[in-house]
């Protein structure tokens, strides 16, 4: 669904397009590994990330000599998501490929499959980090919000088993209208954890389990009290270059990373998002999408961002990487 901005400068200091350009900035890689979850969240297309691709997994040894031909590019960054990344066959060796690189990784999980890795979890070094999706501390409405019952205790067993191993980065908390009176209490939890948050409103998609307007709430309101709380506020600094620029407040002795709606983002108006009836979507351009089905996207949802499979790997991330630095800023109205 389309809902217009009404052109009010964002509070968020961007970098142009033609300093991107120049000084060569390069958005992270995310791969999602597979289609396969073993949750289905309210807000969440099946699938997640690889919702759009034709395959259901990625083949390792092609996926491999992907992420070689990125980082040939430049790429330094990395991301693995789903689906649910444990749920990928060949994970335990994927993470050791990376762990072998000198890239920076994170692995956004559910936590359910990740006690028995314990002792994997330990041999990663400390640029792999690991952030946990967790909604609610609430059994009963956890089981509502993933669609899935009884999986809250295997989450805080994951927990429990990335803090042993020294990986656990953040906690990642999508706020809706069926957990917006939590935030605080995951704050602390967070605090008692030694371990960030990041807060994000329900994004406008075009595959969600859910109505978007069912679900989401805004989230200027907790942004106000994080503010008046905080002992520092500062800007992402990935962010002010690519996607939903973001906040990050020093608050209660961790750091609370907020990705709002309201804030506006970066887009390719002469390409990937021109005609898109979708924008200006939640999104915009935040990541390279590196799909099971070989093809290298600017966007999830659009063919007009897609680099189809074959042809020379790092010409193609090259190409996708100079829309990234194309994309243009465009603000969004505070009320959204």
């Amino acid at each position: 669904m389309r809902r217009p901005h009404d052109g009010r400068m964002s509070r968020f200091t961007t970098v142009p397009p033609a300093v991107k350009l120049q000084r060569g900035m390069l958005p992270f890689l995310t791969i999602p590994l597979t289609r396969n979850c073993n949750l289905r969240c309210r807000y969440c297309g099946y699938g997640g990330e690889a919702a759009s691709s034709a395959v259901a997994e990625q083949d390792y040894e092609w996926l491999k000599g992907a992420v070689l031909a990125a980082r040939r590019l430049g790429i330094g960054k990395f991301r693995l998501t789903g689906g649910e990344p444990f749920l990928y066959p060949r994970i335990a060796d994927l993470l050791r490929f990376f762990s072998d690189l000198d890239v920076s990784l994170l692995v956004n999980t559910n936590a359910t499959l990740l006690e028995p890795h314990g002792a994997l979890l330990a041999s990663f070094p400390d640029r792999v980090r690991f952030a946990v999706s967790l909604d609610t501390l609430i059994p009963g409405r956890f089981d509502v919000l993933v669609g899935t019952p009884g999986r809250l205790a295997a989450v805080h067993s994951g927990i429990a088993a990335l803090r042993r191993a020294g990986r656990l980065y953040r906690l990642n908390m999508v706020v809706s209208r069926i957990n917006e009176d939590e935030v605080f209490s995951m704050i602390d939890y967070c605090a008692k954890l030694s371990c960030g948050l990041k807060l994000l409103d329900v994004a406008s998609v075009p595959m969600p389990y859910g109505k978007w307007d069912d679900l989401h709430v805004p989230l200027a309101a907790i942004e106000e009290k994080l503010a008046a709380g905080a002992s520092s506020v500062k800007e992402h600094e990935y962010a002010r270059n690519f996607g939903t620029p973001c906040s990050i407040y020093s608050y209660r002795g961790i750091d609370i990373t907020v990705r709002s709606i309201r804030n506006g983002s970066h887009y390719d108006l002469n390409g990937i998002c021109k005609g898109c009836p979708s924008y200006p979507c939640h999104e915009g351009l935040y990541d390279i999408f590196l799909q099971p089905d070989r093809s290298i996207a600017g966007c999830r949802w659009r063919a007009a961002g897609i680099e189809q499979a074959g042809g020379d790997l790092t010409e193609k991330f090259r190409r996708i990487a100079e829309v990234f630095q194309r994309a243009a800023f465009v603000p969004r109205g505070a009320g959204l």
